[in-house]
């Protein structure tokens, strides 16, 4: 048993050392993995933390881009709304992961989502029109109730059905308005005012609101009737006996109109002559206050309420709007004695001007003489018009200034037959472009330009904004229908396809020119414009810039450029042409060297413009023709291809022709309103294609 044990023993020993060494054997692989482990778990929190500050970065990137964006979208709803476009709502806030996002206005909306929109809002309608129906109902039986009926007798009230239901006094006067509106909402409305429901569709409601009036407030309520009744018997007493006040309606040509009233107050008119209302006196039913204009005025001190309408009555100026007219007129013409521009233009031409006038029954009239001192003409204004004609010294009978000049331009010949092709000419070798100013809504200024590329040439041709074209001026196209039309128009008219466009307001000429410091401009003739009024000493006065070489600055170069002179928009036109050479010209001597410069030019164009030309395609534009010859001073106008016309229109305006036809062989003619306009000579459209072609070379 012994020897049993000592061996089992030895054979233990040996197991035990074996598992010694597989132990040792087994720490040392499980060492090695665990430092294995290590390595890689801390290779993992390294790509984990790398991961983490690069999601960082992005989104402080995000951040920061983000910001720019919103900075970005600020500015240009800033430029929409300069150029009077409307400005967008830009949400940068609200993320969405859908995969089925649409941008909204692309018509990709689900048809589904439009059906639960119509189930939506078909529902609303029925449950309104349920609502308007059950209330309309309940309202018409309550009132017609027996009970009712007698219930409303004993407070003196009498139903009166009509559009809406009225609660009448004896007198037949509403002293309740009852009725429903289409949204189911209850209306009330006492004599003196509307009354504000806080649950205007419950019916309950309304009627407790009726019965607390009737029962707690219809005392008061007749109590001001009778009051406001008193006040306008006291009113219409002093405005058609009072002494004071008949001498002076009868005095001013001024008529007392009838006695209105609305919902809230009782008024008295007083018209003019030609019955329009020139003062009211109005008396508040809420308040029984008696406003005169907008002044208040107390009933209780009838003497200074007569003071105070006398006093106003007194000082209007019961004139009709001719004999205004001709004295405005009249005193404009005597201040041009002491105005320079005027002097200057008399002295140019060698004229001298009479300032004391011959007045007949008839006109008001001014000699004009030669350096000779003879009467050579007579400017004289109608009474029975009150326009400003010219007529001869030995003459009865003148023109309108506007129709004389008309007659006295020089228009070149015209070929009497032009044969040309119906499409326009589309020229790879050439740029069109129109370059448009605006001012308020419509397109002050059109010029079309060309760039000939092989013939180093730009060509700038102006188009007067007067131009009827298909029952329109060209300047209001891009107004109601935008610049794509205005383009298509600009193409038809004259023969060329014009695709790229600038729309700049006219005030960004006044940033650029003082970007590159001031321009230098010479005008070969006084500069004299009527139109254009500056103020000396505190008088307004015409603008006026001798000949000369002036070195100007935005404000003034902009004043110069919008100046119509003494003729029209035609000298106008040449001006702006000679405005933007000299701004060309400034611009050429601009080299890499004034790169900062040069990008703001592009930039403040860019800023405050419409256009369909990138950044960076003008400044390719910039520096590939700044140095092209610039061939300008060609304007469509009545010197050439267009002739002046009246158009008749269905609008108020200040001019008025006879406007004539024959119905069954008998002429009918009647006066109807119209405007001037411009149209090419004999109607022929060709003839503006003609005179661009010939310009341009074609």
């Amino acid at each position: 048993m012994k020897k049993k044990a000592i061996s089992l023993f030895k054979r233990l020993k040996k197991i035990v050392s074996a598992l010694n060494i597989k132990r040792d054997f087994l720490i040392i692989v499980l060492l090695i993995f665990g430092l294995l482990q290590w390595v890689i778990n801390r290779h993992l929190v390294q790509t984990v933390d790398q991961i983490a500050q690069a999601n960082q970065n992005i989104l402080q990137d995000s951040s920061h881009l983000q910001k720019y964006v919103k900075d970005f979208a600020i500015d240009l709803n800033e430029i929409r709304r300069f150029l009077l476009l409307p400005i967008r709502e830009y949400n940068f806030d609200e993320q969405t992961t859908e995969t089925g996002d649409q941008e909204e206005g692309k018509g990709n909306e689900d048809p589904l989502v439009s059906l639960f929109s119509y189930l939506e809002r078909t529902g609303e309608n029925e449950a309104q029109k349920a609502v308007y129906s059950q209330n309309y109902k309940d309202l018409e039986a309550y009132l017609n109730a027996k009970e009712n009926l007698t219930y409303f007798e004993s407070h003196g009230l009498f139903l009166q059905n009509g559009m809406t239901s009225n609660l009448v006094n004896d007198q037949g006067i509403p002293v309740f308005k009852l009725s429903v509106e289409e949204n189911g909402q209850f209306q009330l409305q006492t004599y003196l005012e509307n009354v504000k429901l806080a649950k205007p569709t419950d019916f309950d409601f309304f009627k407790s609101t009726l019965r607390d009036l009737i029962e707690k407030k219809l005392d008061s309520i007749q109590a001001a009737m009778q009051k406001l009744k008193e006040s306008r018997q006291t009113i219409y007493t002093l405005l058609t006996t009072n002494s004071e006040i008949q001498e002076v309606l009868t005095k001013q040509s001024l008529i007392l109109g009838q006695e209105k009233e609305s919902a809230v107050d009782f008024s008295f008119e007083i018209l003019s002559a030609e019955n329009v209302p020139i003062y009211v006196l109005s008396l508040a039913k809420a308040t029984n206050q008696l406003t005169w204009g907008e002044k208040a005025i107390s009933l209780d001190n009838q003497v200074k309420m007569v003071a105070t309408l006398v006093s106003d009555l007194m000082v209007y100026d019961n004139r009709s709007d001719l004999e205004k007219t001709i004295a405005d007129l009249k005193k404009s013409i005597a201040d041009l004695e002491t105005d320079n521009g005027f002097q200057a233009l008399l002295k140019n031409q060698g004229l001298n001007f009479s300032f004391q006038p011959t007045e007949t029954e008839d006109s008001i009239s001014y000699n004009l003489l030669n350096s000779a001192n003879e009467v050579i003409r007579v400017i004289y204004i109608d009474k029975i018009t009150g326009e400003l004609k010219v007529r001869m010294s030995d003459s009865e009978v003148g023109n309108l200034l506007t129709n004389d000049l008309s007659a006295e331009k020089k228009t070149i010949e015209l070929p009497e037959n032009v044969v040309l092709t119906e499409e326009t000419v589309e020229n790879e070798e050439d740029l069109n472009i129109l370059i448009a100013g605006k001012n308020g809504s419509n397109v002050d200024t059109m010029i079309f330009t060309q760039i000939n590329i092989p013939k180093h040439k730009i060509t700038l041709i102006s188009l007067p904004r007067d131009l009827y074209h298909e029952n329109r001026k060209i300047n209001s196209v891009y107004a109601d229908y935008g610049m794509n039309e205005l383009l298509r128009r600009i193409s038809q008219i004259t023969g060329y396809k014009v695709n790229q466009y600038v729309l700049v307001d006219m005030y960004v000429f006044r940033d650029l020119i003082d970007l590159v410091g001031g321009v230098n401009v010479t005008l070969e003739n006084d500069l004299i414009d009527p139109t254009y009024k500056v103020l000396q000493n505190g008088v307004a006065s015409t603008l006026y810039y001798p000949a000369g070489t002036y070195h100007l600055n935005g404000t003034e170069s902009l004043r110069i450029a919008r100046s119509r002179h003494t003729t029209s928009d035609y000298d106008r036109a040449d001006r702006q042409q000679l405005i933007l050479g000299a701004l060309q010209k400034k611009a050429q001597g601009l080299g890499f060297g004034d790169a900062t410069t040069i990008i703001k030019l592009v930039q403040t164009v860019l800023d405050k413009t419409e256009t369909n030309i990138a950044f960076e395609q003008a400044l390719r534009y910039y520096f590939r023709y700044q140095n092209f010859n610039l061939n300008r001073g060609f304007v469509l106008s009545t010197a050439n291809v267009l002739e002046s016309v009246k158009i008749p229109v269905n609008y108020n305006t200040s001019l008025q022709i006879q406007s004539c036809s024959v119905v069954k062989s008998k002429q009918i003619c009647e006066t109807k309103n119209a405007l001037y306009a411009l149209i090419p000579r004999n109607n022929n459209w060709d003839y503006i294609k003609w005179y661009f072609r010939e310009t341009l070379g074609d």
